[in-house]
This record gives C-alpha cells, structure tokens and sequence, in this order.
C-alpha cells in the first residue's frame, strides 16, 4: 500500500507557505535613509516658537493669557520649563468660568521629534486669534454654524511645547530623540499602569522614569489638568495616522454609550479631516503595541475627563530606523501646509461633537464653576516635584504606608496645593522598592497568544516570524506532521520578512 508520509508532510507545509505569505505585511522593507534634517525655514525652532506664542498673546490681552511654569526634578538636578496659553474667546472670565462653557486642553510637543505638532499648536493658536481668521479657515466645513456657535462658548488651554529638553536636542542634531531632556519618556510616566513592561519593552524609546510623576513635564500637567478640570483632552503626536481613545494598555475601549459615542465622533473626524486613513479605536490595539503609564489612560480612568483623546496626525511608516526626520514630520512645503490647514480645522471640528456628547453634558451638570485662581490667575510659577512619606502606621498586625503627596509650592503663593499620588508610593518600604530596582514591573503573561498575534500586525510595523497556531483541523495529524508544518510555517515566514529593517522599532504616542 503506498505509505501517506509525504502527502501529509507536504500538504502542511504548502498551507504553510500559504499562511506565511499571507502575513507579510505589503510593505516589509524600510526605504533608503534619506538623512532628512529640519528645513528651518519652514519649521521655527524652539525659541521662534515661543516668540510667537508670546507675540499673539500680548496682542490678544482681553481673551488671552500665558503663565511659564518652571520645575524642578526631587532631586533638582533636571529642570523643565512649560508655556500655558489659556484662551477664551468671549473674554477672559474674572474669578470663575462659567460651569456651561465647555472646557479642551490641548498638548503638543510631548515627544521632541515630533517637531510638526507645535507647528500645529502654532496654526491653532492663529486660528483662535480671531474669529475672522477662524472663518477664512473653515468656511466650507459642513459644520462651520455649529462651530461658531460653540468657538464663544468654550476655554482652550494649550502647551504649544510640553517637552522642552527634548526638543532641545533634536535642534541640536539628535533626530530621533522622543524623551525628555534626561532620558525619561514622559509619556510613560504617568500613574495608571506605570512601569509594567512588555515583552518588546525598548528603554531607548519609552524609559518610564523611577517612579510615577518623577518628571516635572508630567508633573505639571497633571496638577494643571487637574486644576482646570477638562470636558476634553487631546495628546497631539507624529508617527502615524491616527485617531485613538483609551485604552493604550489593553487592546479595547471602555465600555458603556460614552466610549461608543467618541468612538462614532472619532469615526467623523477621520472622514473629515483624515480623509478616511487614519486607524480609529483603542490605541492598545490599533498602533499594535500597548503602552503603560500614558497620561490617556491616567486623565481617563483616574481624573474622569468624558473625552481623551490621542491625535497622530503624520508618519511614514515605511521610513528607515534612523530617517526620523521624515518619519515624523513632512519634509517638503506642500505636505506640511496640507498638514496644517486640514488637522487645523480638526481642533474647532470637535467642539459641536463634545458638546453634545453624553458624557460632557453630564459633567457639565455636575460641575460646580471653576475658579480663575487655579490656573490663568496665577503668576508664572516656579516648583519642585516633591514627594512626603508620612510615618507608618501599625493597624492591628499589619503595616499601612501613609500618603504620598506631590506638593506645588509657587513663588509668592503660601498655600500649595497638593497632587494625590497612589498610595503604595508611601508605603514604609518606598525607597527599597523605587530607589534601587529597576524602573518596570514584569508584565504578567496575559492574552499571550494575543500578544504574538497582534505584535506582528499593525500597519507593518511590528517585527518577527509568522504566526503558529496549529488549527483544530490538523489535531488529527500525527505528531510529527504537526511539527513539520509548524517548522515550515516558522522558517518561511522568518526568511520573508528578513528583509524588513531590523532591530527596535520607533515608537509612536
């Protein structure tokens, strides 16, 4: 009788070569390096920036207001300087802002190669100058009425530049810098799942600091969100096309009509004025990573913000490692105005849709007026992350840390107020557990297969071999034949995308 031994060998390894193939993204190998560098001409540098922003404010003084906060790290060897533009279009509100007005904090420039996010803020800022030149810019969005209407109705709150440091080293030649000016990410180092680490954790690109808040960029911005008390939070960054909500450190959204209903209004920004390219959802999944410790997650869960959202407005996926240049920023005028006019509109678009979404017209009921004082009244400041460990406390035979508090001491002002960190950072054994340990938590082994699958996927930017799963079809398969098309299926797939660039990938958000 003839034997079965190579139809069932070779059929395995031809669904093999099959599977492979289909899994190779369509564009596996990065471009040339181009060694593009900044045209400054076209881009402002750091200082321009800041010269502008100042400019527009001292000609705006009856509906704009800028403060610079100045901090400091614990120790007080890094400082971090942060530009607050507060605007509100109907005339700066004196003492509190009415509770019916609707609150959005922008951020820009979290990561220094992104150098095209505080063009935008820039073109934002100019847009809010007056209504006049806001109207020649959308005049024919289908909902300018609808964002007229809301434009006097709201107060933005802006950081053109929120990582300083870093954008200094970019302008000094270091292209591809993404943390902050000593080496922290500062989108990692927020409270809400800090320091847990993947798999295909990169310290070069996403170092989480050594304890949540540790850096004074992060610092500043939770205390600022916290006094102001946002309907709506938008984190601008390059890197790719996107629209995302929460969640970045699992692969899904919250649940409930709120998260559906800014899922469905992402949907039509990205109709609007992604022309229909950009990935929409839960970054956890969409950008085909999860990140830990972001301030999307933090500002969502914990400060209880209705809409937070990340905007990836640029990338070039196909980029070489270290072409970062041009993996964030577009290199030549027509790209960058086109950029700037449709992603410009984007900020305004936005207000009707907050404004009727469930979530901010709950909160706007619950809302009691927020105070001047906490933020636009105050003077430029000057602080110092801190952290206060109260004495142990002995509750029957176990051992309760106290609280640690993150203090605002600002020049001129006697009374500071306090930032509530998590509790465990106060616990008796906080220097043994933060002074010496490494800054992550091993990442439990949850959804493993799903973490293979998904590491591979994402616009083409994840690294490895095919996927292996051997179907219920094959369980009837001897043991041998199953590893013969596991192998195949491995060594075909592996030799496929060895033509992609190797080593870590850039990170984006």
């Amino acid at each position: 009788r003839p034997t079965m031994a190579p139809l069932r060998i070779g059929i395995p390894l031809l669904l093999g070569l099959l599977l492979a193939v289909a899994r190779v993204p369509p564009s596996v190998a990065s471009d040339p390096n181009t060694f593009a560098k900044p045209n400054w001409d076209m881009y402002n540098s750091y200082d321009n920036t800041m010269q502008r922003v100042a400019d527009m404010v001292a000609r705006n003084p009856k509906t704009m207001r800028m403060r610079t906060v100045t901090a400091s790290s614990i120790e007080g060897s890094y400082k971090a300087r942060m530009p607050l533009v507060v605007v509100e279009p109907g005339g700066l509100s004196s003492g509190t802002v009415p509770a019916d007005k609707l609150r959005v904090f922008y951020n820009f420039g979290e990561h220094g190669r992104e150098i095209i996010t505080t063009e935008l803020a820039l073109r934002v800022l100019e847009m809010l100058e007056s209504v006049e030149t806001l109207t020649t810019r959308i005049k024919f969005h289908e909902k300018f009425h609808e964002i007229i209407a809301q434009y006097y109705k709201t107060v933005f709150y802006i950081v053109p530049v929120e990582n300083e440091g870093g954008r200094h080293k970019v302008e000094a030649g270091e292209l591809c810098e993404r943390k902050n000016g000593r080496g922290v990410d500062t989108n990692r180092n927020w409270e809400l799942d800090w320091g847990v680490k993947e798999r295909d954790y990169d310290p070069s690109e996403e170092y989480p600091g050594n304890f949540p808040y540790s850096e004074p960029e992060a610092f500043v911005l939770h205390a600022e969100l916290a006094a102001f008390k946002p309907h709506v939070w938008v984190n601008v960054h390059s890197g790719m096309e996107a629209l995302f909500m929460p969640y970045d450190h699992k692969r899904e959204i919250p649940s409930g009509s709120d998260a559906s209903q800014l899922y469905h209004m992402l949907e039509m920004l990205n109709r609007w004025h992604c022309k229909s390219k950009c990935a929409v959802g839960s970054g956890g999944k969409e950008v085909g990573y999860r990140a830990h410790g972001t301030a999307t997650d933090t500002i969502y869960t914990q400060l209880g913000v209705p809409m937070v959202m990340t905007w990836e407005v640029y990338g070039v996926t196909s980029a070489h490692y270290d072409d970062c240049f041009r993996m964030f920023n577009p290199t030549d005028r027509h790209a960058f105005d086109e950029l700037l006019d449709r992603w410009g509109q984007a900020f305004f678009a936005v207000l009707p849709l907050a404004s009727s979404h469930n979530g901010v017209q709950s909160q706007m009921q619950r809302d009691r007026v927020v105070p001047t004082s906490a933020f636009y009244e105050r003077s430029d400041a000057v602080l110092q992350v801190t952290r206060t460990v109260e004495p142990k406390v002995q509750t029957g035979s176990s051992t309760e840390g106290g609280n640690h508090q993150a203090v605002y001491r600002l020049r001129g002002d006697p009374t500071p107020s306090y930032t509530k960190l998590p509790s465990y950072l106060g616990s008796h054994n906080f220097h043994q557990t933060f002074r010496n340990m490494p800054p992550t938590r091993i990442q439990p082994k949850r959804q493993e297969e799903e973490d293979i699958a998904h590491r591979d996927d994402a616009l083409g930017r994840r690294g490895g071999g095919a996927r292996m799963r051997v179907a219920h079809a094959f369980d009837h398969l001897q043991l041998q034949t199953v590893a013969v098309w596991a192998m195949g299926t491995f060594a075909i797939g592996t030799m496929l995308t060895s033509r992609r660039s190797s080593g870590p990938k850039r990170r984006v958000g």
